[in-house]
């Protein structure tokens, strides 16, 4: 299958780091989920394990380590954007903003210790 990727698909792929092939294997054997008007393809554990026994072990571990990734389509099955998906859980979780210096809600700023 071609991947009909839009421009702005192609900038995302390119800055992020996304191989074309890891794109085209969550496409085909990830999950779709409907979100605001697109369809968002990721990969859960039953596509994951489907895609090992297309691959084998071997073919499968040199992309694992890529498959955290979305896919998002528009209308007639192109591809809008791609991007990493966040871990979650407090270990894959990570802070934006720093409490230091920022005003609670009583009115006081916190400070580092």
């Amino acid at each position: 299958m071609e991947l009909q990727l839009s421009s702005h698909a192609q900038h995302r792929q390119r800055n992020r780091a996304i191989p074309l092939d890891v794109i085209d294997h969550v496409t085909t054997f990830g999950r779709e989920r409907h979100h605001a008007g697109a369809v968002v393809v990721e990969m859960d554990r039953k596509s994951r394990q489907s895609l090992r026994r297309y691959l084998g072990d071997e073919g499968y571990q040199a992309i694992e380590e890529h498959l955290d990734v979305y896919v998002v389509l528009g209308s007639a099955g192109k591809i809008v954007t791609v991007g990493h998906r966040l871990k979650s859980g407090r270990e894959g979780a990570s802070r934006r903003f720093s409490p230091v210096g920022r005003t609670s809600r009583t009115g006081l700023t916190r400070r580092a210790a």
